[in-house]
């Protein structure tokens, strides 16, 4: 089995906060990939299998729900660890339409960079989910 080296993949369209997330992902000693619209960052995800997934809502080309849905169809890609980023506190219209599905859910204006690196390190140190 191939070594991790603690794989986030950032997929973001607000590219100045991409950046930031990604250069404070790198100081923590993490590998990072960013991709600003939901269709790359759909296949850029099944392709590099990182460890973690931070997946905003709101992408051009395919939405951060289809990008969820989709991945939860794949056998790697059901067990992604994923934080949702978003500007809107909607989590019952999320929980409600994927059901089951376990995911972090962050409302970017209620939380710093800090915070979301944090939660990002907490969940790849946690141990996976069987």
């Amino acid at each position: 089995m191939e070594e991790h080296k603690n794989t986030v993949l950032v997929i973001e369209d607000e590219e100045a906060l991409a950046k930031i997330l990604e250069d404070q992902l790198l100081l923590s000693g993490f590998s990072v990939r960013c991709e600003h619209n939901g269709k790359d960052g759909y296949e850029a995800a099944l392709a590099m299998k990182p460890d973690l997934i931070l997946l905003d809502l709101l992408l051009p080309k395919m939405n951060g729900m289809t990008v969820l849905r989709n991945l939860r169809k794949d056998p790697w890609g059901k067990n992604a660890r994923v934080i949702v980023l978003t500007n809107v506190n909607i989590l019952h219209e999320i929980a409600g339409a994927l059901g089951k599905d376990e995911f972090d859910y962050i409302v970017k204006s209620d939380h710093t960079v800090e915070d979301i690196i944090t939660k990002v390190k907490e969940r790849i140190l946690s141990p996976a989910t069987p």
